[in-house]
């Protein structure tokens, strides 16, 4: 018997009756007056430290303006240092972005220097949108949203069946084009700005995957970092290293910082797919991603069952058409979306 209620919505594939390991999950639930989710990750980067306090102070200075984010989160990586801004109200999103200080700042940017900066910008229908909490925890957009406990998961295509526009939808086997930019092939993004061709291409998928240990004691953590942590960095590295294959466009695995810039507890790794199908045949097939699986319950779940402290949390957006923007002004090769650029 189920430990939980069976959720009304319509599901495709949830087994009969089925009762999750670990009992529910948690989501965010949406108010009915919100119907697209705007987020917009900025990114700063450069070897000029000063330069990047200065530089990612200013995104920040310019999110607190007015229309602007209902919530900011920091993470950086070698690469760069990102502010992640969510939206519940896409025009809100639009009356920031046009605003005289934002417009002038990015048209602003110069081309040349130590610097660089970009942005991604999804624009999401919340029915194509989903998210998974390992616990009943503020993280990305529950911070600002309502949540409610879900038996929808551990189990084989889940993530549709909490998409309430995919829930009787086989987007296993749909893929989008894979987008494209104005670079011309085999020239150096830097110096130069460079856009994502528009419209953007219909069934684009991203998730954010992510790890919080501000709360788990050592022996937790311990378990978490030698069981389950390089099984994580190997399935990164192999997505990076093998893009047609898997069906990977971006793949980034960031530290969180705090509200101050300093590190704080907790990873994350933002994936980019050419569509859900891609990401469900990884999550569902391959070796690395099931290698995270059973380290997790191994290591961590099996050992300390109710008791665990390392909290896990992911969204997922499948994009229609349009719904993406993004432009890279000076960036390194390879960054975020950008095609491929040898040397």
């Amino acid at each position: 018997m189920s430990s939980l209620p069976l959720d009304d919505r319509a599901t495709a594939h949830r087994p009969e009756g089925y009762d999750p390991r670990g009992g529910p999950g948690h989501e965010v639930r949406w108010s009915d007056d919100v119907t697209h989710l705007v987020v917009a990750r900025f990114g700063v980067q450069t070897d000029d430290s000063a330069a990047g306090v200065k530089a990612i102070a200013r995104v920040l200075e310019l999110a607190a303006g007015e229309s602007g984010p209902a919530l900011v989160e920091r993470v950086s990586d070698d690469d760069s240092e990102m502010a992640v801004c969510y939206w519940p109200d896409p025009e809100a999103h639009r009356a920031w972005w046009a605003s005289g200080p934002v417009r002038d700042w990015w048209a602003s940017l110069p081309v040349d220097g130590p610097i660089g900066h970009w942005h991604e910008t999804s624009v999401t229908p919340v029915e194509q949108f989903e998210t998974l909490y390992s616990a009943e925890f503020a993280a990305g957009p529950s911070r600002f949203a309502g949540t409610g406990p879900t038996n929808l998961h551990d189990y084989d295509n889940s993530t549709l069946d909490r998409m309430p526009a995919t829930a009787h939808r086989d987007l296993r086997q749909e893929r989008a084009e894979e987008p494209t930019t104005d670079l011309p092939p085999g020239e150096s993004p830097r110096g130069r700005r460079v856009r994502l061709a528009e419209p953007s291409p219909s069934g684009l998928c991203w998730i954010r995957t992510a790890q919080e240990w501000s709360i788990a004691p050592d022996d937790q953590l311990a378990s978490y970092r030698d069981g389950v942590e390089p099984a994580y960095r190997t399935a990164i590295a192999h997505l990076q290293d093998n893009p047609h294959d898997t069906g990977c466009l971006s793949a980034r695995l960031v530290g969180n910082l705090d509200a101050n810039g300093a590190r704080a507890a907790g990873a994350e790794a933002v994936v980019w797919w050419r569509g859900i199908g891609d990401l469900l045949r990884w999550a569902h097939d391959h070796k690395t991603h099931q290698d995270i699986l059973n380290g997790f319950w191994e290591h961590v779940i099996a050992k300390f069952g109710p008791g665990t402290r390392v909290r896990l949390w992911h969204e997922v957006h499948v994009l229609p058409e349009g719904a993406l923007t993004a432009e890279y002004v000076n960036c390194h090769p390879g960054t975020g979306l950008l095609q491929t650029w040898p040397g």
